[in-house]
């Protein structure tokens, strides 16, 4: 798993030099100090929200308005400087972008939201958790091949015959087609390995989206944040010279002893057993 998340990402947008791999890395290709769909910031998805909902059915409208903005906004991170985030940088950089949404929404709809990320980003776990067992197990995906393309063909099928305008829809197929081709071209040769980078890259995506959501229901809970930078306490700590470093909130180590983690998670156990009615 941990090798599987240390391969390179996104190089087409960030250089591994301006940023290394990792978290920072995947909020900013998604986020790329604009909204993921509309490309502005703040975002601007709230003043033309049919374009957004039907843009499976109309994409026209949603390719031009929107999405050329997106991409225009990644393709501007090469130029700028990089910075990994923190925990409080992170929440600045959604707040600049969503905080007018977070304003019109209300909590237990960004609960939902984040809870549904949490979903989809566990799914590209057990992903990439198969894949392992897959192999461990011996079993020859290169066989089964055509049913898989022909399952993904018949999906993609069904969600290209919901646009509405014929040479759009056409157009769409002819796309699809090439694709799977390719992608079809590619995993004949080294099938485990080409579907370890989408399972991969869709789960850096959904890490993004899960920052993006619980970002949003603890600036909506805590809009000033002062609960939340009375947090870092709990977990930092005063070294020599009053150097503050990170460490356990239980022992204060900066690297937790399997004692210490195993005697107060047993522990936290008990206490949740009798502190019921």
């Amino acid at each position: 798993m941990a090798q599987t998340l240390q391969q390179r990402s996104y190089a087409n947008y960030i250089s591994e030099e301006a940023l290394q791999e990792g978290p920072t890395r995947w909020i900013l290709v998604k986020y790329p100090f604009a909204c993921s769909k509309c490309g502005k910031a703040p975002c601007h998805c709230l003043m033309e929200p049919w374009v957004l909902e039907n843009r499976r059915e109309e994409p026209e409208g949603y390719i031009a308005r929107f999405k050329s903005e997106a991409d225009r906004a990644r393709a501007a991170l090469k130029d700028r400087s990089l910075q990994p985030f923190t925990l409080g940088s992170v929440l600045d950089h959604f707040q600049a972008i969503y905080r007018n949404s977070y304003y019109h929404q209300e909590p237990w709809k960004i609960g939902m939201h984040l809870s549904e990320e949490v979903g989809e980003a566990t799914i590209e776990l057990s992903r990439i958790n198969l894949s392992w067992r897959a192999r461990q197990a011996g079993f020859d995906v290169k066989k089964e091949l055509s049913e898989i393309f022909n399952i993904a063909e018949k999906r993609l099928e069904r969600e290209t015959n919901r646009i509405a305008k014929r040479r759009t829809k056409e157009k769409r197929a002819a796309d699809v087609k090439k694709d799977l081709a390719e992608l079809r071209k590619q995993m004949e040769s080294d099938p485990w390995g080409v579907y370890g980078k989408l399972v991969r890259d869709k789960f850096k995506e959904e890490i993004a989206d899960v920052s993006s959501w619980l970002s949003a229901i603890i600036v909506k809970l805590d809009p000033t944040l002062k609960k939340f930078r009375t947090l870092p306490d709990r977990f930092t700590h005063k070294g020599k010279g009053n150097v503050r470093f990170l460490g356990c909130p239980w022992c204060h180590q900066p690297h937790c002893s399997d004692a210490c983690l195993i005697t107060h998670g047993v522990s936290s156990e008990v206490t949740e057993k009798v502190s019921k009615f």
